[in-house]
């Protein structure tokens, strides 16, 4: 048995009355103990081999999850997982979302997946059928049906329980999606080894142990709310409060009442969550006690000085400490943590010339003025974790020198699933080439954005080149003009989406339907409502010399104003 499943289940018999986790659903707190986790996990194990066959150890069959946040998710997927299936979460559609836009942009990734088994509930797979999603030959199996067979008792001696399949270390233990246009998602395929591994290395980095108790409304279908808020702990034994994701956006004040309930002492948080929890809860920071976190960790998109000092103002009065604030740069592909700030000590930031931070600058540190950006420092390498800042040719480069930021290690992942070529795009030489920009400076990492089209949107990271597709497919604007754009958000802390395009002069469809329908095909496959889309009249957008357009120039003229009033728009 590897390291990861024999963990779990030693923790099942020698945690059975601990809390795993206060699941928090329509202010109702759940508690689940580990004994209740083991029985629900073997009830799944048991079900997905009623219903699919037993797996071999070598098989790897996919079970994609659907379910709402609950009880369930947890002993779904380490059921699934420790009954010898590779488990992934993915999201269910949003009551913004339109429907059947949602469930047809997931065809060609079940057609890619061929997944054994799809776990969801009567609502989800009636939804699904109604909009004509064809799951293949996947069962569906109905979240009732997964807890109806009664378990095998757990034998005394230390071998698994007799649904649990035992897996090699090197096989794929789970699927982590990339969020994005769902049809076209990249599911990174991680092994056991590479959990263990990155458990081991990021749990002694933060000194976790039992003493801690994280608190989390991210969602487990992202690799932070997956990984540091779940797969995590459960190696560690450490207690989770788990909290719905919806929940916090329309009452982020419940975030801070169960972390002073629970004495919660980590918290991972998007830098537009803490500008949120500012915005939101800062006028009553006074009503709340924080005083036992060790650490709120900056994660999944840049960390920004300015939203760190205005978030230990805004909650010094709740007892937030001075040195209770991290940052921490990760990704699926390296299942989570790459660096982190040590914790228990004040985060560093240092000021370095603006105009010396493009690919290939050797970076200056200034003192503060006009000329100057203030950038806070991700830490340094995890243990295991070989860091490198490559130039365009993937040749190291010296510290101080602005690269792409390239990673080997002991937690790497195994690739992308049923998608040799992007995984040969990416990895080299048994290293991985992230696309993230950024420079090492005295031993600590610094991120400065990205060298491809991807945009980050609070904490979420869009492929530009797949939102811009999505968008040619509209009548009313013309197919190849469009370009998706991150403008900076102060107020949020993160960028907005927008969308300037060009209109199809031989349409006939007017300006405000083509806006409205540009809206709805975008909120309802990528789940983010585009802060504007900008209709303007043909040959208003950018080339390049080669005649493709131009994401770099067309945003510059965006935010210098240059476009001019639009034919047509929507904010």
């Amino acid at each position: 048995m590897n390291a990861y499943a024999r963990q779990i289940v030693g923790h099942f018999r020698e945690r059975r009355d601990q809390v795993f986790s206060h699941v928090v659903v329509d202010d109702e707190t759940h508690t689940v103990r580990w004994r209740d986790l083991e029985r629900g996990c073997r009830q799944v194990a048991a079900c997905l081999a009623e219903a699919c066959g037993r797996p071999t150890p070598d098989e790897g069959r996919v079970v994609l999850i659907f379910l709402p946040h609950g009880t369930a998710l947890f002993p779904a997927f380490l059921g699934a997982m420790l009954g010898g299936f590779v488990p992934s979460f993915m999201p269910c559609p949003s009551a913004r979302q339109d429907p059947d836009l949602y469930w047809q942009s997931h065809q060609a990734l079940l057609r890619r997946i061929r997944p054994a088994a799809v776990i969801s509930n009567a609502g989800m797979f009636e939804q699904m059928a109604a909009c004509g999603l064809d799951t293949g030959s996947a069962v569906q199996i109905d979240e009732d049906e997964l807890f109806a067979i009664a378990p095998v008792s757990p034998p005394d001696e230390s071998s698994p329980a007799p649904e649990f399949v035992a897996r090699d270390g090197r096989a794929i233990a789970l699927l982590q999606h990339s969020s994005g246009t769902t049809g076209l998602k990249k599911g990174v395929a991680l092994s056991f080894d590479a959990i263990a591994a990155h458990a081991r290395s990021y749990g002694r980095t933060l000194g976790v142990g039992e003493s801690d108790t994280v608190v989390s409304w991210l969602p487990l279908y992202h690799d932070m709310g997956l990984i540091a808020c779940f797969v995590t702990p459960a190696w560690t034994g450490t207690g989770t409060v788990q909290m719905s994701a919806f929940e916090w956006v329309n009452r982020p004040q419940q975030l801070f009442k169960l972390i002073e309930r629970h004495r919660g002492t980590l918290c991972w948080l998007p830098n537009f969550a803490f500008e949120h929890l500012i915005h939101t809860v800062g006028r009553h920071a006074g009503r709340f006690d924080l005083s036992s976190v060790r650490a709120f960790i900056s994660c999944s998109e840049p960390c920004k000085a300015a939203t760190f000092a205005r978030f230990r103002e805004t909650f010094e009065a709740a007892g937030l400490g001075e040195t209770a604030l991290g940052s921490c740069y990760a990704m699926a592909e390296t299942v989570f943590g790459v660096t982190q700030s040590p914790l228990g000590a004040e985060l560093s930031h240092r000021s370095f010339e603006r105009h010396r931070l493009d690919r290939g600058d050797r970076v200056v540190e200034i003192d503060e003025g006009e000329d100057s950006v203030e950038l806070v420092d991700c830490g340094v390498p995890l243990g295991g974790i070989d860091l490198r800042i490559v130039d365009a040719e993937r040749r190291p480069l010296e510290d101080g020198s602005v690269g792409e930021i390239a990673i080997a290690g002991d937690f790497l992942f195994d690739g992308y699933h049923e998608d040799p070529e992007r995984t040969r795009r990416s990895v080299e030489g048994g290293r991985y080439h992230s696309n993230d920009l950024g420079f090492l400076h005295g031993g600590r990492l610094y991120v400065l954005g990205r060298v491809d089209d991807l945009i980050i949107v609070n904490g979420r990271n869009l492929f530009a080149h797949q939102i811009e597709a999505l968008a040619g497919r509209i009548p009313g604007l013309k197919a190849g003009r469009v370009v998706a754009l991150p403008i900076p958000d102060e107020r949020t802390g993160s960028n907005v989406l927008v969308i300037v395009a060009e209109r199809d002069a031989d349409a006939m469809t007017d300006e405000r339907s083509v806006v409205r329908a540009a809206l709805t095909l975008v909120e309802s496959e990528i789940d983010v409502l585009p802060h504007a889309v900008e209709l303007l009249e043909r040959g208003s957008l950018l080339k390049t010399s080669s005649g493709k357009l131009s994401r770099r120039e067309n945003l510059r003229r965006y935010l210098d104003g240059g476009f001019g009033t639009p034919l047509g728009r929507a904010a």
